[in-house]
């Protein structure tokens, strides 16, 4: 355990790594508070069927996964710091959006194929926002190999997988805490406005999480170009093909 707790503190000495890290973090957590509560707001706020809910969650995963290559292509041309900026505005603005829906979720219960434009655009940028921070993290292995002269996957990855699971957690205790607030119980027909806070815990969340992994996006530094030239440099070090970790 002391050795874990010093290979996380070791990769977190790196501030890039830190910085997109810690963006990862709250992303995965605003993923955490969709699985822990997002089927009791579709069926309790908004009064969906399990069909109506599938529709909705597949419409949403369906759009992340053909966002993969658009996203390839916005990296590619602006870089990855700005397209994962890019990706948490968006994730933002239709936090936002949410917020309106829940307010008129008694309008949205008759008209539910009104959120399919909101899940297609979540799905679309939430897409992007988990896939381009892991490769951010590569980015950050490249700096930090031409700066120790040793590569260190195991490490990096390591960590991140550790912050994962930190994530969920904070996703749990966010949402139970949340319910116990607005004394929400599943058993049983309660008032409409514990379904209407039911319902805000959703995008409260969204915001909280997208917002500090924005400001976090905001403090990586690393470019394309940067990342190149370490790339270069290392390639005329034979002896760095050690790998630690």
């Amino acid at each position: 355990i002391i050795g874990l707790f010093r290979e996380i503190a070791e990769a977190m000495k790196l501030s890039d790594f830190r910085n997109v890290s810690l963006s990862l973090l709250f992303i995965n957590t605003a993923m955490g508070i969709v699985s822990a509560v997002g089927m009791h707001v579709f069926t309790y706020t908004f009064g969906f069927t399990n069909r109506q809910i599938a529709l909705v969650f597949g419409v949403l995963f369906a759009a992340a996964l053909l966002a993969q290559p658009a996203w390839v292509l916005i990296a590619n041309k602006y870089d990855k710091r700005r397209a994962l900026i890019a990706c948490l505005w968006i994730n933002i603005a239709v936090s936002v959006l949410f917020v309106v829906c829940v307010l008129i979720s008694a309008w949205i219960a008759d008209h539910y194929l009104t959120v399919m434009p909101l899940a297609v655009l979540i799905g679309f940028s939430m897409g992007g926002s988990i896939a381009l921070p892991y490769s951010m993290i590569s980015d950050t292995i490249d700096k930090d190999a031409y700066e120790s002269g040793t590569r260190k996957e195991g490490v990096f990855y390591g960590c991140a997988t550790f912050l994962y699971k930190i994530s969920q957690s904070l996703a749990v205790f966010f949402v139970g805490a949340l319910l116990d607030v607005i004394r929400f119980d599943s058993s049983i027909v309660q008032e409409p406005v514990v379904y209407l806070k039911l319902g805000l815990i959703l995008p409260a969340g969204f915001l909280i999480c997208f917002t500090l992994a924005l400001i976090f996006a905001y403090r990586y530094t690393l470019t394309r170009e940067k990342v190149t030239e370490y790339q270069k440099a290392m390639q005329q070090r034979p002896e760095q093909g050690s790998v630690s970790g």
